[in-house]
């Protein structure tokens, strides 16, 4: 509903999923509810390796959805949604890039994207750093700890390129706040996103990371702009 609402109002959508729960019906109403993009994690092309990351998912689930959108598409006659198969790589898979690769395109995806890891800790404990730093955000300094390799910005555009909901309609200021540690608010038939946007702790929390990104740790451990 919340997507057809979206349509109606010429909002770009788009979501992200595990699949684990995509069956042939839901992909179905997602395809006539005119969703733009959806973005689909496989962190694994073998059963073993996916679980080690997606714990409690399978492999054979995630591919069921994909191919169930894929089908949904092509008997409704839609393009979208665009589908984005996202690989993140690490350690214990990074050996699997090729592979994810073939299986995009056996599958029908709109594209394969290969993203870096989020590593919270700099001691890396679970090693997850990858071997190939090509596909590493950061690097190991002279402490032996890691550190992004990217130079931060001051400031971050990602609050104004979209709005982020999570799944009971907390607003959050971007995708990166995962745990929705600073939601700004929750969404309801009288409270609007618009107001939830510009109330006080939206503004403050804009504010503070235009004028340095160390007030908050998920913003210390990013490299968007």
């Amino acid at each position: 509903d919340l997507i057809k609402i979206a349509q109606l109002r010429r909002v770009h959508t788009l979501t992200s999923t595990n699949a684990q729960t995509i069956t042939e019906p839901l992909a179905r109403k997602l395809v006539e509810a005119g969703l733009d993009e959806i973005i689909v994690s496989v962190d694994g092309t073998t059963e073993e390796t996916y679980r080690q990351y997606r714990r409690g998912g399978t492999l054979e689930k995630a591919i069921r959805g994909i191919e169930n959108l894929v089908k949904a598409r092509k008997v409704l006659g839609k393009k979208n949604p665009f589908i984005r198969l996202q690989f993140i790589v690490m350690r214990h898979n990074e050996h699997q890039i090729q592979e994810i690769k073939l299986l995009g395109k056996r599958l029908g995806v709109d594209r394969v994207e290969l993203k870096t890891a989020q590593i919270y800790d700099p001691n890396d404990p679970n090693k997850i750093l990858p071997s190939n730093s090509k596909f590493a955000r950061y690097k190991v300094n002279s402490q032996g700890l890691l550190e992004i390799k990217k130079k931060r910005h001051k400031g971050c555009m990602k609050m104004w390129e979209g709005t982020v909901l999570t799944w009971d309609g907390k607003v959050l200021p971007c995708c990166y706040d995962k745990d929705a540690e600073h939601a700004f608010g929750q969404a309801t038939a009288t409270q609007t996103v618009k107001n939830i946007l510009n109330n006080p702790m939206s503004r403050t929390f804009r504010l503070k990371v235009m004028q340095s990104r160390g007030h908050y740790d998920m913003c210390k451990n990013c490299h968007e702009r």
